[in-house]
């Protein structure tokens, strides 16, 4: 594991309790610079060139991100930096779940 991976643990619910748990976190959908926002705060806030430099985007490009200019990101810029805070990306769909993976440093 790379030192600059503090992965978040993993915690199961059953069907029913995870349900209501995305129910009561997902009242608000966030626009992709509320959430690097929302990442910084609870985690170790990055720079927007540590954030360039992690996930191999350029300074320009992460400004963009996160002042809202730019509003759809590509899928493995997202999963990059997802990664850089410690996420993992995850589609899940019933009881079947795939880890999105994207080459990272």
């Amino acid at each position: 594991m790379n030192s600059r991976q503090h992965n978040k643990k993993i915690v199961v619910f059953d069907k029913n309790e995870l349900n209501e748990q995305l129910k009561k976190n997902c009242d608000k959908e966030l626009d992709i610079s509320e959430l690097i926002e929302k990442l910084n705060k609870e985690g170790r806030p990055k720079s927007i060139r540590q954030l360039a430099r992690m996930t191999d985007l350029s300074p320009v490009a992460i400004q963009k991100i996160k002042s809202g200019k730019t509003k759809d990101v590509r899928l493995k810029n997202f999963i990059n930096i997802a990664k850089v805070y410690g996420y993992e990306v995850v589609l899940v769909k019933g009881e079947e779940s795939i880890l999105l993976k994207n080459k990272i440093i």
